[in-house]
């Protein structure tokens, strides 16, 4: 019962965090910028508060019931914990975002750039941080051919990747102080070059280890 708690407090915080706000937001809530930074979209203040507690709602589920699927053949028990983490930071990413978003959506000089990094660079420290404690599996990781066949190889990759991607999350929060729009592609870019890296590096392990195995 009590690995409820943490997602139920974030969702009653953020339906908290709506009910005081509402009688300041404006009927159009900024929903999409353009590349340069400008509001191209909105959504009605109905819509955006059923987006924001739904996404929460939403990978609350999921998570209850990726429990109950076995979508990865009988390994999910080693690496339940660190999924369960996941999924905590997920949401308390997802619950930031939203705290941004009604800051200002009420007034307050919150630009959406900043908040866009504020998800890539948490979302990518949250995985990096418990990459490395994963399994070999079908659902959650550098999941490549070689290293879904040798342990050996997944567990250095993601403890390389572990790394990686930490570091990358705090050179997006960096990112953010850039002007618009140079700082989102810029984010994401490094998001990307944060998973692609132990990608590549992933095979490098893999060559290296079948070849001293094959030299054995």
């Amino acid at each position: 019962m009590r690995k409820h708690i943490v997602p139920w407090l974030l969702i009653l915080t953020i339906a908290m965090g709506w009910y005081i706000a509402w009688p300041h937001l404006p009927e159009q809530i900024p929903r999409h910028y353009n590349i340069e930074g400008e509001v191209d979209g909105y959504f009605s203040k109905v819509s955006a508060m059923s987006l924001s507690m739904g996404s929460m709602i939403f990978f609350y589920i999921v998570w209850i019931f990726i429990r109950r699927i076995d979508l990865t053949k009988g390994e999910y028990k080693y690496f339940a914990k660190a999924l369960s983490k996941v999924n905590y930071m997920i949401l308390i990413t997802i619950f930031g975002s939203n705290i941004l978003g009604i800051l200002h959506s009420v007034g307050y000089d919150v630009k959406g750039s900043v908040m866009v990094n504020f998800a890539l660079g948490t979302l990518s420290i949250i995985l990096g941080n418990y990459m490395q404690q994963t399994k070999p599996n079908y659902l959650i990781g550098i999941r490549t051919s070689w290293t879904l066949e040798n342990a050996e190889v997944w567990r250095k990759t993601h403890r390389f990747a572990s790394k990686t991607m930490v570091i990358a999350g705090f050179f997006v929060y960096a990112a953010a102080l850039l002007k618009d729009p140079i700082n989102i592609f810029i984010g994401m870019g490094i998001v990307l070059l944060g998973a692609i890296i132990p990608t590549v590096k992933s095979y490098s392990i893999y060559k290296r280890k079948t070849g001293l195995e094959g030299k054995s």
